[in-house]
This record gives structure tokens, sequence and C-alpha cells, in this order.
């Protein structure tokens, strides 16, 4: 039965897989059956990496192959030296072993180590795909380089190929690797070597058709911060288990933490960049560094960000499909400055300008969006309501009666009197949802007077009927009826 040994840096134990056979590691990359020269990345490698939280620091066993490198990298990953696991897998035969990279995942302090076991080269019975190194330069702080016995100039030359790889890794001023550390591990050691043997073999003291050599040492030490020096004896040997302990204890130290651009990457960080890395080497067999870091900070980190403050903005203003907000402050500024403050540990401020763009686009367009919905529910109509008012309009003399100029036989005379005439008017008043009052145009209807038809005395002792006031005409065109 198969059961999975899994835990994370905080509990200080490896990611492996337990089988019936042992220990195994987990795959990372590897080649396609029937086209070796098509590298994948393996889902159970990057599902792992892509789970790593806090700081990861990348150490790449390199060298020849059947040196021992898969044997060093189980011993360096072991829980300790009395409890020794397999976890790389390894032979006994001249084939081998290693196809491609394999990873395990130990605890380190607070972050986490990632140990890659890389394919040996210079095996005349496997491939040598210079892919690998390629892949392993892209991740790695610390290159653990491993030969078998003892120091030679084959290990240096084979340090200068390996750096001569660099060439398909496309960098700029601006865009650089992670800052490397070498060490270089004699396995199986049978010789004593001074303390300043590393000195020794780097000093630039040749000449002649020998100046090559001092190019080669030149190189080495300007692509490498620092560089270490370890031996290890034979396994079986009194000071083998002392030699693994100083070996674990020099990656564990000098191994750092995996940054670009002064950024710190998590586990997710370094998976996109390896999906990246050997995308383009599918591609074009280049691996153009500005593209990577734009693939990882800004498609991986920048993006993810923008799209979380957009969302989170959007979120934060009411909601007004049927109800206005009458005040609501503007918070787009607090967004920005919360996308400043989480980018600020970006340094390609290029990358950052670019995102900021596109989060300003992004709130300007939900906050014209918000007014624009929230303008047109304030401007509905909650209450209508109907004003009317009287106005003097003007003055005209009405007939109020009729009166004889003798009381027996004389002709019937009219009384006028002015009569004030008003125009009734209205307008309607409209109280909207913003809390605004619009009144329309006041608009005239019919005219009216303040003469009400009442009797009236015109004589002593005489009363006359007035007439009604539809009967009531202007005197200024009055046609007083012969009868009368």
């Amino acid at each position: 039965a198969q059961a999975i040994w899994a835990r994370d840096a905080f509990f200080n134990v490896s990611i492996c897989v337990m089988t019936k056979d042992g220990v195994k590691c987990l795959p990372l990359l590897k080649f396609l059956d029937g086209d070796e020269t098509r590298p994948h990345l393996d889902p159970d490698g990057l599902r792992a990496l892509r789970a790593l939280r806090g700081t990861v620091c990348v150490a790449s066993i390199v060298g020849d192959g059947r040196c021992g490198k898969s044997t060093l990298a189980s011993e360096v990953v072991a829980p300790s030296d009395s409890c020794p696991v397999t976890v790389f897998p390894v032979g006994e035969t001249g084939d081998p072993v290693t196809k491609g990279i394999d990873m395990c995942i130990v605890g380190a302090g607070q972050g986490t180590l990632v140990v890659l076991d890389c394919e040996g080269g210079n095996n005349p019975a496997g491939a040598i795909r210079s892919t690998v190194d390629v892949v392993a330069m892209l991740v790695s702080t610390l290159i653990v380089q491993v030969v078998w016995g003892q120091t030679s100039e084959a290990q240096l030359t084979e340090l200068g190929r390996t750096l001569a790889l660099r060439s398909r890794v496309v960098q700029d001023e601006a865009s650089q690797l992670p800052k490397q550390q070498l060490a270089l591990v004699v396995n199986g050691c049978h010789l004593k070597y001074s303390s300043d043997h590393l000195r020794n073999i780097f000093s630039e003291y040749h000449d002649g058709v020998e100046s090559q050599r001092n190019e080669v040492r030149a190189s080495i030490k300007k692509a490498y911060e620092e560089i270490h020096f370890v031996t290890v004896p034979h396994s079986l040997a009194p000071a083998y288990s002392k030699g693994i302990s100083v070996l674990r204890t020099s990656i564990v130290d000098n191994c750092g933490v995996v940054a670009l651009g002064g950024h710190a990457l998590s586990g997710a960080d370094i998976c996109e960049m390896l999906t990246a890395g050997v995308t383009e080497l599918q591609r074009s067999g280049l691996v153009p560094v500005p593209s990577i870091i734009r693939h990882v900070f800004f498609y991986h980190f920048l993006m993810p960000l923008v799209a979380r403050l957009d969302e989170g903005y959007r979120s934060s203003l009411p909601r007004v499909e049927d109800m206005f907000t009458l005040d609501f402050s503007d918070t787009r500024e607090m967004t920005l400055a919360q996308f400043d403050t989480e980018a600020s540990r970006i340094n390609h401020r290029e990358l950052v300008g670019e995102a900021r763009e596109d989060l300003q686009r992004r709130v300007d367009q939900a906050w014209k969006h918000f007014n624009e919905l929230n303008t047109a529910i304030g401007e509905q109509e909650l209450d209508v309501k109907r004003e009317e008012e009287k106005r003097f309009s003007h003055s005209v003399n009405k007939v109020v009666a009729f009166k004889r100029s003798c009381v027996v036989m004389g002709k019937k005379q009219p009384v006028t009197e002015t009569v004030n005439v008003f125009t009734e008017w209205h307008r309607t008043m409209t109280l909207r949802r913003n809390g605004t009052v619009h009144y329309s145009e006041w608009t005239s209807a019919e005219e009216s007077s303040d003469f009400d038809g009442a009797d009236r005395v015109v004589s002593e002792g005489e009363f006359i009927k007035i007439p009604e006031p539809t009967d009531v005409v202007d005197t200024n065109v009055l046609d007083v009826p012969k009868s009368l």
C-alpha cells in the first residue's frame, strides 16, 4: 500500500512518497518517452512546490553521472544521521538512474529547503541534456557540484561548460537571475586537502598555451558570489557521518532565499518561473529572463493583486438597483494606496506602474458606473403634488345695478363698479429620490373676479335684481336692451 509522507516546512519534515520499494522523491522535470529533447514539468512536483509558504531556498546537486550525487542528496535530506533514508533513487550499475530532475522538500529554520537531484552528465551510457542544467540554474541559489575521488581540472572545465549555458538565459541589467553560490564537493574523497586548497585551484597563474585555464577560473569566480569546498570520505570510512554533517550544514547555511529583483519568491512564484522557463525552452531554446520576470511578477502577483483590490472596491460600493445613496465617500485613493503598499516590495517599477494604471482604470470605471446608476435612480419621482394660487390680473368696470333718474318715469341707467379680476395659476411640485424638489412652470387657468352677484340697494326704498354674473358685461361694450 502506498502511503504519503508529506508535511511542510512548518513541521520540519520532508515531502516524499513512500512505497514498498523504499522512499522516493517527487519528480520535477522529466522528458517525454520517445522524445528525449522535450522537457516537461511533472504535476506532482509542481503541486508540492505550489503549496509552500514563506521563504524558499533551492539547492541543485549537479555533476558527473555515477559519482554519488543522489546518495549525497538522500543523506542531506534524511531526518537524521541515525535514521538514513534513501530518498533519491540510486543504482550500482553504470547506467544512469536519475533522469531529468527529482526533488525533495525539507524544513530549514523559518523557511523551506528544496533539494534538486539533477541528472548527471559526462556519462557515456546516458544522455547529456543541457536543459537540465539550464532549468536548475533558473531557480537555484546554491549549486552543489559533485565529483568522485578528488578535484580535477575536468571539474573546473565542466563548471565552465555549465556557465556557458547561461548564454541561453537572456539577461539584462534590470533582469537578473537569483544570486548563486557554489559548493565544490568531493565525494568518496581519498586525499587530505590543505585549508588553502580552494584558493590554490582558483589561482590564475597560468600562462602561454594554458592561459585559457585562467579564463575558466575567472568566469567561475565572477559567476558565483561565494565558493565553498567540502570533502566527504567513502561511506565505509569512520569519518563518513561527520563529512555528511558538514555537507548538510554547508548546504543549509549557504543556500539563500530565492529572490528576483529583491522580492523573495514563494513556492507558487517558483512554479510560475519554472513553467515560463520550460515553455520558452521548448519554443525557442532560450530563456528570456525579462519575460520570466514579467510572468512571475506581473501575471502571477500584480494582476491577481489588481483583481483582488478591484473586487474589494466594487463590493464596497452600495447596491443602488432600487435605492438612492445620498452620501457616499469616494474610496478610490484608498484602494490605490493599498496597492502601492502591497506592491512596494517589487523593484520592477515599470511592471508596478503598468498594473497600477490598470487598477486605476478599473476603479474609475466602477465609480463612473455607480455614479451614473445612482444619479438615474435619484432622478426617479418619489412624490408629486399640485400647487394652486390666485393672482390679481386687472380691474374692470362691471354693471352692478340699474338706477332710474326718476322714480316713476326715469330711464334706467346702469350703475358700474370697479371689479378686480383674478387668474387661477397652478404648477406641479415633484420630490425626487435624491431629495431635490423640482417645480414645473406656473400655468394660468380661467379668470375670476371678486363680484359675487349679491343684491344691492340702488335708491332709497327700491331694490333692483342684480343680473347673474353671466349677464354682467363690460360697460365698454355694454348693449342695454331698449325695453329697459
